[in-house]
């Protein structure tokens, strides 16, 4: 928590008229006895007026930025909290879903086994595993409706969050296939792992392969790897389709099956339409419109109206999480952005050249691009997309986005999303409903996070 000057200053003043009066106190009480009348109301409006600095002091403090860093830090620990709680029940499941599933694949064959390992590895043993925010939110969507789940419903809830997490396992094994990524979360990637695994075995195995070894190995992780992605999509489905058919389940499962083909609408765009675009002739709208369908929706929209559906919610509860969460999930992406770029490594998971390297087209690259000078244009152009780009020159990129202003332009923008949308939601729900608080600390944590 960091604290202002004139925070230090208050909290220095606050103690020393506290410290003041109880001196003043202790030191009358031993001839207060003794007073007259004039002198007793004199050491009266004395202390009131001691007090009244006190309430000053009080007033001033909580317009600090201690005072809203203190509440802005409960909350997000509040958020972490009830995160953590639910990560650990779930976890529990998903674990056992996928323990189940490797011991049916040891029965088929080993390279399937391997394979499902992987996935299990991905999802719950790399040191900076996911959050299970996806789940989270469909459970807390259900929550949001007023209603609390029963004993069948919780189990459909859970059973649609291992769906959510295995569709998303899915998009990003395939994701770092096209991003040619080493790296997840501080750990190998799916590919990074079967690159070693098969340059190994080859070496062991396979002497007559020996020959250009490396890019045999490659091969054959490729071709593992889609499948791991391939096989994590099969999973998804399959949970999806033996949940028991009724009203609520079947709405919900349009509702997730619309959002996977948002989802590789949007990741196709990101690649090779938005993403081959050129700046000078790209519109911010259509960033905007591909990040929330590739992210945005799927991350945050989706899974609070498959949960709101399931609960049963109202029209206007279901409208209000429709606009609400949509601008709630561009919010995630943008802040992720910016974590990419400017984010600590150890705590990305991912070296944070990666976006300028790739030359992602992110909004925030591109209202920096509509700043610059023609010269400064095609400075930026050569940068973007370059593998063999300096250190250096990134670094100076970096700082010069800083200065731009353009970081604090696409966190005010990210503030006014949240506000905009949390109003919408709190038309339509109980704003000290369970699910509602989850979703208002969730709203601010997005800003705040760090990885």
């Amino acid at each position: 928590m960091n604290l202002s000057y004139r925070d230090v200053l208050y909290i220095i003043a606050f103690l020393f008229l506290g410290f003041s009066i109880a001196l003043i106190s202790k030191g009358l009480s031993g001839y207060a006895t003794t007073l007259s009348i004039t002198e007793a109301i004199k050491i009266f409006e004395i202390q009131q007026g001691l007090g009244s600095l006190i309430c000053f002091f009080i007033i001033k403090l909580t317009r600090s930025t201690l005072y809203s860093n203190f509440v802005e830090y409960s909350i997000l620990m509040n958020f972490k909290e009830q995160l953590i709680d639910f990560k650990t029940n779930f976890d529990n499941q998903l674990s056992i879903f996928l323990l189940n599933k490797i011991q049916q694949a040891a029965h088929i064959n080993p390279t399937a086994e391997i394979n499902l390992k992987e996935i299990y590895r991905v999802i719950l043993e790399v040191k900076s595993a996911g959050k299970r925010i996806r789940p989270a939110l469909t459970y807390f969507g259900f929550l949001a409706s007023g209603k609390a789940p029963n004993k069948q419903e919780m189990e459909t809830i859970i059973q649609v969050g291992i769906a959510l997490e295995l569709f998303h396992t899915f998009a990003l094994i395939h994701d770092d296939i096209i991003d040619e990524s080493l790296t997840r979360r501080g750990s190998p990637t799916v590919q990074s792992f079967y690159q070693d695994y098969f340059k190994q075995d080859l070496l062991d195995n396979h002497p007559s392969l020996h020959q250009n070894l490396d890019d045999r190995a490659n091969h054959f992780a490729l071709g593992a790897t889609i499948l791991a992605g391939d096989f994590a999509y099969m999973l998804s489905q399959e949970v999806i389709g033996k949940l028991p058919s009724s009203p609520a389940v079947d709405a919900m499962k349009t509702l997730f099956y619309q959002m996977q083909f948002e989802l590789i609408s949007g990741q196709l765009d990101d690649c090779y339409g938005v993403g081959m675009a050129d700046f000078d002739t790209l519109d911010p709208a259509n960033i905007e419109h591909m990040l929330i369908l590739k992210s945005g929706n799927y991350s945050i929209q989706k899974p609070l109206l498959l949960g709101a559906t399931l609960a049963g919610a109202s029209d206007s509860q279901i409208a209000s999480f429709n606009i609400a969460g949509e601008k709630i999930g561009l919010v995630y992406q943008l802040t992720d952005d910016i974590i990419s770029l400017f984010g600590d490594e150890n705590k990305t998971g991912k070296p944070s050249k990666a976006d300028i390297v790739e030359g992602k087209r992110t909004l925030m690259m591109s209202t920096y691009y509509n700043q610059l000078n023609d010269e400064e244009r095609l400075i930026l152009k050569e940068q973007l997309g370059n593998a063999n780009i300096a250190n250096s020159e990134i670094d100076q990129l970096k700082q010069k986005m800083i200065e731009s202003g353009v970081v604090d332009q696409i966190k005010d923008r990210c503030q006014k999303e949240n506000a905009e949308a949390l109003d919408i939601i709190y038309s339509s729900f109980d704003k000290d409903n369970d699910g509602i608080t989850f979703i208002r600390d969730m709203s601010a944590y997005l800003i705040a996070r760090d990885s």
